[in-house]
C-alpha cells in the first residue's frame, strides 16, 4: 500500500506560493491531493510542471474550503508542484498519495543526522553538490547566513591556506573596493583576495606583515587613515622590488597609500610595487 507523503503545509496570503517536488513512480500514476481551508475568502491554484523541461502538465483551482485530487497518468520522473494563493488567504496542505516522493519539504535535520543519508557518502554528495546558490550566501532576505556568522575557525575549515585553486583566484577580477580588515599591530594582513586594507596606527612602534601571494594578479592597497605619534612598518615576506633586500615599507602619517601586485616571477608568486604616490621609504 502506498504511503502518504506531506509535501507542504502552511498558510498563504494573496500572492504567496509554496513549491515542492515529487517523484512520479514507474508502476502507478502520481496522485497529488490539495486540501485548502479558507481563512479569508480564498482561491488557491496548483500547477504541476515536469522538472526537466518545466512544461506544465497539470493544474487546478480551489475556491474556498475544499479537498481535491489530481491524478497524473503516464508521468515518469521528477515533477515540480507550485501552490499559489490568488485571492484572500488560506491554510494549504499538499500531499503525495503515491508514497514515492524523492524529495520535498519533509526532510528534516534529524532525518539527515540519524538516517541513511548521513551514513551514505553518495547521499551527502547529493545534498551538498550545487544546492547552495550565491544568493543563499547573502545575509538578509532569502539568505541562509547571518552577518559575521563564519569566524576564523569556520573560514579555515572552508578554505584553509592554499586550498583555493590558483586558477579560481587569478581568473577573478580584482576590486580594491573590497575591505580587508586591519589585523592590528604585529599581525598578518590577509592576502586571499584583492582589496584595500585601511590601517589605524597608535602611539607605539607598530608592524604589519604580508605573506607571499598564492596567485598572480592580486592587488593589495594599504592605506593609513588614523596615525598617532608612533610609527608603522609593513613587512613583506619577500622583496617587493628588483633591487634586492627591500621588503619593508615605512608609513609616517595619515593619508598615505601603497599598492602592490602579485606576479609570477618564475620562482613563485611574489609582490611587486605597483604604486607609491607619497614615495614612502622602502628598505
Amino acid at each position: 500500500m502506498a504511503t502518504t507523503n506531506r509535501l507542504a503545509a502552511q498558510i498563504l496570503t494573496l500572492g504567496q506560493a509554496v513549491t515542492a517536488a515529487a517523484f512520479a513512480p514507474a508502476a502507478e500514476p502520481l496522485t497529488l491531493q490539495l486540501t485548502v481551508t479558507q481563512v479569508v475568502a480564498s482561491q488557491v491554484r496548483m500547477i504541476v510542471f515536469d522538472l526537466g523541461s518545466l512544461q506544465r502538465i497539470g493544474s487546478m483551482v480551489i475556491a474556498g474550503t475544499d479537498t481535491q485530487k489530481m491524478v497524473l497518468e503516464g508521468i515518469r520522473g521528477n515533477v515540480l508542484v507550485q501552490v499559489m494563493c490568488t485571492l484572500g488567504s488560506a491554510q494549504v496542505q499538499l500531499d503525495d498519495l503515491s508514497g514515492s516522493t524523492a524529495f520535498g519539504a519533509q526532510i528534516q535535520t534529524a532525518d539527515i543526522v540519524a538516517g541513511a543519508l548521513a551514513a551514505s557518502a553518495a547521499g551527502r554528495a547529493l545534498l551538498a553538490d550545487d544546492y547552495f546558490t550565491t544568493a543563499e550566501f547573502v545575509a538578509g532576505a532569502g539568505g541562509k547566513f547571518a552577518p559575521n556568522c563564519m569566524d576564523g575557525v569556520a573560514c579555515a575549515n572552508v578554505f584553509p591556506n592554499g586550498a583555493i585553486p590558483v586558477a579560481k583566484v587569478a581568473s577573478a577580477p580584482f576590486s580594491l573596493e573590497t575591505v580587508i580588515a586591519d589585523p592590528g599591530d604585529g599581525n598578518p594582513i590577509p592576502v586571499v583576495s584583492s582589496g584595500t586594507c585601511i590601517l589605524t596606527v597608535g602611539a607605539g612602534v607598530e608592524t604589519r606583515t604580508v605573506a607571499d601571494p598564492g596567485a598572480a594578479g592580486l592587488v593589495i592597497q594599504v592605506q593609513t587613515t588614523v596615525f598617532g605619534i608612533g610609527s608603522l612598518a609593513v613587512v613583506f615576506a619577500s622583496d617587493i622590488t628588483t633591487v634586492g633586500g627591500e621588503n619593508s615599507v615605512a608609513f609616517t602619517a595619515a593619508g598615505q597609500t601603497f599598492v602592490v601586485v602579485s606576479l609570477d616571477i618564475g620562482a613563485g608568486f611574489k609582490w611587486r610595487v605597483l604604486s607609491n604616490p607619497q614615495a614612502l621609504v622602502i628598505s
